[in-house]
């Protein structure tokens, strides 16, 4: 490259020659003479003499133009032919798409490019202004326009003279918007190119009127001829290889979420804010979303550090809440909201769903809070407002200067609600606004608990050095206690004291599991590559070894400090190893683990019991296992009306081992809990059962149950949890009820279920071989539905099953597996002819 840009220099060395007698023609030829030859929508001005263009622009640059695009021509044109059939294959018929543009002098001319998007795309529609743009895009297309490979067939109108090498990209001709604002700048006077200095300087990042001051810039250049603006020139067409490597500045049409620059709230930052607190100060705050991790977290937090708080719940999921008055509470807290999922599958009713949820249920609580008299509302916004992580070793900071760019509807329903929330903002209604990034601790959701699974499963991992903004959940639970103490508004950006890289956490993950994590280069090269992989693949690189960090400057607060625990003792409290800084951390997240097969009839009875529950701090995972009745249609319903409820489908019947075992898989929770679809628990069954597991530091435990045949019964069975149970006295009495079991992953690790016959048999005796011990909470907190068709309901077959558990599985001898299988069989006729029996009314 640098050999052509001599032969060019010296190109235009020889041809400078004449260029003082070309200038003083130039001043006097016709100021005011027509332009004809072409047809144009748009009024054209007169131009001065400098707008009319230098020697370089008028004579050297379109000669040079010519060659470049002429030798462009012959050298791609193998290339372009394996991009054609490519886009051919991938989505039948044409191969080229001409799209009518705005050339110089505002002249129409068409354009080529290589098609991008389907065929049933509306033409003649720029991208960001069609209705979710991204569903139009084909893979192939996506790849092209990240790397700007779409373009290339310009080359062709370079050398018909129509546009240049470098100069402003051509507006579409219903692009009102983008000429006016260029006509200020004189930038729709000179050949558009297929690069330009806007291109390098934002591309699709840039608002309008931005890209119409850089095409300005580049005119001014332009204009000043000589040596200068050919190297001008020399530099975006050197620089333009980079970018499109890089594939900056794509947002794939989503230039409907750009943000102006006074809709931002940088006057509001907290950084710029001195905080004098009293933290002995009494406030009430009510947290509007129930059963948020952030949410819990925070109330457990305050009430063991902060007795000055008091701290309630409202579920928004229950209409009730606005018949609610809030005028009792200093602070609304608005936790509320849907979390990111795969927004690429999303439908519009999901779509629809995220700004009713994220956006007008958050103004809506605002200002019921305004209305109600409340002096502070605190929001949590996100850090995706801001945009995905940009590619690996493509740094990334956002600083005091930097504007929201959403990158999809997701960002763009959570910037919408920090933005309508900051509104309402007054001297009497203090709105703060959180702009947090990733939160992570022990039960967290999200891409914390898939770190730790790889981390603790690869022996191997890629030396990644990418740099990403972290918030441990008491560093954030410390800072919303200060602010709410404040009771001051404005924009904060908490985050840990220190950034950290996927390797990083990967490695202290795996040493709190007790073994070392081996970096590799070699699989860092392999990051970088597939960072640049179109489609899925590569957003999930990016997503796990991006770049997306703040400044520390927005972090920073006079007198609110926060950072209570470092990142090394953050890894170790979330791995369960000890408490930060002497801090006691709240039960967490329970994951509720549910098979489901034919259950239309009883899986909602189920659901209403966990969602009963006086512990809210949970999530269920309902795995369909290729049900053939509406059973995937009933948990859909109530998974849109409670996001704590989700819904995985398997497409083959698997059976239940493999349902529970993948829900354990998508789990957050710290804790793992175990309910059939046809089962019940008692209100108080996770919030005591926890709490017996915290005192006494169990990883193991079930508590008492009773059986029934249907709701209506009143007398029922109970079966009474021992004490303690271990590995051979589990042998002779399989006394564990499964929809009585919880676990604690942050004790016992990754959990899986067992597969054959007596799934959950062979699974408890599994752990209680490794030396685990099961304690019983004898207190009857659940019910089990006793249905003749079950596979536990035939005693015999069972009788058979649990002598191949002993014998087969288990590898004991004859003899033992004889003496076992007696010692069972007398348990169960006990259990059922003596077994403790007791009325109980129905649940008030």
């Amino acid at each position: 490259m640098a050999i052509g840009l001599m032969g060019l220099s010296c190109l235009y060395a020889c041809l400078s020659v004449i260029a003082e007698k070309h200038n003083e023609s130039v001043g006097t030829v016709g100021g005011n003479q027509s332009r004809s030859g072409a047809e144009t929508d748009f009024p054209l001005r007169s131009l001065s003499g400098a707008e009319r263009g230098s020697f370089y622009e008028t004579i050297v640059k379109p000669l040079l133009d010519k060659m470049l695009s002429f030798a462009g021509l012959i050298a791609l044109a193998p290339f372009g032919a394996v991009i054609a059939a490519v886009i051919y294959l991938h989505d039948p018929g044409p191969v080229f798409f001409t799209q009518k543009r705005v050339g110089k002098d505002k002249k129409l001319f068409y354009l080529h490019k290589f098609r991008t998007m389907r065929m049933d795309t509306p033409h003649d529609v720029p991208t960001h202004q069609l209705e979710h743009p991204e569903q139009y895009i084909t893979k192939p297309g996506r790849f092209l326009r990240k790397h700007s490979l779409d373009e290339l067939p310009q080359i062709w109108d370079i050398f018909r003279g129509k546009m240049s090498v470098v100069g402003p990209r051509p507006a579409l001709w219903n692009q009102t918007d983008l000429i006016e604002e260029r006509e200020a700048y004189g930038a729709n006077s000179v050949m558009p190119g297929l690069t330009g200095w806007a291109q390098l300087n934002g591309r699709d990042e840039l608002t309008i009127p931005d890209k119409a001051e850089l095409d300005g810039v580049y005119c001014r250049m332009l204009r000043k001829g000589g040596i200068k603006a050919f190297l001008f020139d020399a530099r975006c067409f050197a620089r333009t290889f980079q970018s499109v490597a890089d594939g900056r500045g794509v947002a794939e049409g989503d230039t409907k979420f750009r943000v102006n620059q006074s809709e931002a709230g940088f006057e509001e930052y907290g950084h710029l804010k001195s905080f004098h607190i009293d933290k002995h100060v009494p406030r009430r705050v009510l947290i509007t979303g129930a059963g948020s991790y952030v949410g819990e977290a925070f109330r457990n937090y305050a009430s063991s550090h902060y007795p000055s708080l008091t701290v309630d719940t409202a579920d928004m999921l229950d209409p009730a809440w606005r018949q609610s008055h809030f005028s009792e509470y200093d602070t609304v807290f608005h936790v509320a909201g849907i979390a990111h999922a795969d927004i690429g599958k999303a439908d519009e009713k999901t779509r629809q769903n995220y700004y009713a949820v994220n956006r007008d249920l958050a103004v809506e609580a605002a200002k019921a809070a305004k209305a109600s008299g409340v002096r502070q509302f605190v929001f949590m916004s996100s850090m995706i407002i801001y945009g995905e992580s940009y590619p690996y070793k493509r740094q990334r900071m956002i600083d005091e200067y930097t504007l929201p760019c959403p990158a999809n509807f997701y960002g763009d329903s959570k910037w919408q609600a920090d933005k309508e929330i900051r509104k309402l903002g007054s001297k009497d209604f203090a709105v703060a606004v959180l702009r947090p990034p990733m939160i992570y601790g022990c039960g967290c959701k999200g891409n914390y608990p898939a770190l730790r699974r790889l981390a603790r499963a690869l022996p191997v991992f890629p030396d990644a050095d990418n740099c990403r903004s972290m918030l441990y959940i008491d560093n954030l639970c410390e800072f919303l206690c200060l602010l709410i103490l404040s009771g001051e508004s404005g924009v904060y950006f908490p985050q840990n004291e220190e950034y950290s890289s996927t390797a990083k956490l990967a490695r202290a993950i795996k040493r709190e599991a007790g073994r070392e994590l081996t970096l590799s280069s070699l699989l860092t090269a392999a990051v970088a590559i597939g960072s640049h992989i179109p489609g899925k693949t590569g957003r999930l690189v990016k997503k796990a070894f991006g770049n997306n960090a703040y400044s520390q400057t927005l972090s920073v607060y006079r007198g609110l400090e926060y950072r209570v625990c470092s990142l090394e003792d953050s890894i170790r409290a979330s791995e369960g190893k000890e408490i930060c800084k002497g801090q006691q951390a709240g039960p967490g997240l329970v994951s509720v683990i549910t098979p489901a097969y034919n259950c239309a009839g009883t899986i909602g009875e189920t659901i209403e019991s966990v969602r009963k529950q006086t512990y809210q701090n949970w999530e269920m995972l309902i795995v369909d296992d290729a049900s053939t009745d509406h059973t995937a249609e009933v948990v859909g319903e109530y998974a849109r009306l409670d996001p704590r409820i989700r819904l995985f489908s398997l497409e083959h019947n698997s059976g239940s081992a493999a349902a529970r075992n993948l829900a354990i898989a998508n789990a957050g929770g710290r804790w793992i809990a175990f309910l059939d679809s046809d089962d019940l628990w008692k209100p108080q069954k996770l919030e005591k059962q926890t709490e017996f597991m915290m005192k006494h530091g169990f990883a193991f435990t079930f508590t008492s149950y009773e059986t029934f045949k249907s709701s209506a019964d009143l007398k029922r069975r109970v079966f009474r949890a021992p004490y303690s149970v271990r590995y051979r006295q589990y042998l002779r009495n399989t006394i564990i009820g499964n929809l009585t079991v919880m676990m604690d992953r942050s004790k016992i690790g990754e959990i899986h279920v067992e597969s054959g016959y007596l799934e959950d048999v062979l699974t408890w005796m599994h752990y209680l071989k490794l030396g685990y011990t099961a304690y019983g909470l004898d207190e009857n907190l659940a019910s089990y539905r006793v249905a003749g068709n079950s596979k536990s309901g035939n005693k015999l077959n069972n009788a058979k099953r649990y002598y191949h558990c002993l014998r087969e599985v288990q590898k004991l001898s004859a003899a033992e597996s004889l003496i076992y299988e007696a010692c069972y069989l007398a348990n169960a006729i006990k259990k059922r002819m003596f077994g403790s029996s007791a009325v109980y009314k129905e649940e008030e």
